[in-house]
C-alpha cells in the first residue's frame, strides 16, 4: 500500500507518503506549505494519523522559505508536547552558527523573517519523541540513504558545494538583508521560453532536500525547489538513473 497526498500550499509544498512497511503504516510528511495549509487541511491529516495510532515516522523540511515552513510552525505550536513526530531533517542555518543569513526571495510577498527560522529552530532543538530528541542536527545530504523495510529513500540534494556555499555565506553575513525579485507564479506554462532557461541559482534554494523515494516497482522524486543540475548529479551519482 502506497499512498501520496499533495495538499494545497500556493507556490510551496506539502506532501505526505504513506506506506505499509512490514505490516506497519509508516508516514513521511515534506514540508508544510503556507500557515494556512496547517489551519485547512494538514491539520486535519495529522489528526486522522494519530487516531489510527500512527505517527510521522519522518519529517522533511526542505529549506527554510516561508511556504514551506510557516505550515510547519503552526503545527509544532500545535503539538509541543510532541506525541506523533518520530525524526526531523532539516539544514538549518544553525549548522554554521549562523547569527545572521542574508535569504533571497522570489516574491516580496514570501519575504523570510531571521526571529521565524531561528524560532523554529529553538521549537526542534527541544523537541523529543518518547524521551528522545527528535532532531539531531546532522547535515542532509547528496548520496544520504534511509532505509526501511519495504521502502528507501535517497538524498539527491544538496550536495558539498552547495552546502559549503552556504557554509561561508552564513558565517560572512554580518546583517540581515530581505530582498524580493519579480515572481511569474501566474504565468502559464506554454508562455514560457524554455529556450532562455536558466538555473534559480539562490543558495536558499539549490541546497534544498530533494530525495528520491523508492517502494516497490515505483520511484518517486520529491525535488522542493532544487536545482535541476543538482538532481542530475544525485541522480547519476546514486546510479538511480
Amino acid at each position: 500500500m502506497l499512498k501520496i497526498k499533495v495538499l494545497p500550499a500556493n507556490c510551496g509544498d506539502c506532501f505526505i507518503i504513506s506506506f505499509d512497511d512490514g505490516g506497519i503504516i509508516k508516514n513521511i510528511l515534506i514540508d508544510g506549505g503556507v500557515g494556512i495549509t496547517y489551519k485547512k487541511y494538514l491539520k486535519h491529516e495529522i489528526e486522522n494519523i494519530k487516531k489510527e495510532n500512527q505517527n510521522i515516522d519522518l519529517l522533511i523540511i526542505t529549506h527554510s522559505h516561508e511556504d514551506h515552513i510557516n505550515g510547519i510552525i503552526k503545527f509544532i505550536e500545535d503539538n509541543e508536547n510532541n506525541d506523533c513526530i518520530k525524526k526531523i531533517w532539516f539544514n538549518s542555518g544553525i549548522h554554521f552558527k549562523r547569527e545572521k543569513i542574508m535569504m533571497l526571495t522570489q516574491n516580496s510577498d514570501l519575504d523570510i523573517s531571521i526571529k521565524q527560522i531561528k524560532y523554529l529552530e529553538d521549537k526542534l532543538v527541544n523537541m523529543k519523541f518518547m524521551g528522545e530528541n527528535i532532531w539531531n542536527k546532522e547535515v542532509i545530504q547528496q548520496g544520504f540513504i534511509e532505509n526501511f523495510n519495504n521502502g528507501k529513500i535517497t538524498v539527491l540534494s544538496p550536495n558539498k558545494y552547495g552546502l559549503k556555499k552556504l557554509e561561508d555565506f552564513t558565517q560572512e553575513t554580518d546583517d540581515l538583508m530581505i530582498t524580493g525579485k519579480n515572481y511569474d507564479y501566474s504565468t502559464k506554462l506554454v508562455d514560457f521560453d524554455l529556450n532562455n532557461f536558466e538555473e534559480d541559482c539562490s543558495i536558499e534554494n539549490s541546497t534544498s532536500i530533494s530525495i528520491l523515494f523508492e517502494y516497490s516497482d515505483k520511484k518517486l522524486l520529491f525535488l522542493a525547489d532544487s536545482t535541476p543540475s543538482i538532481i542530475i548529479e544525485g541522480l547519476v551519482k546514486t546510479n538511480a538513473l
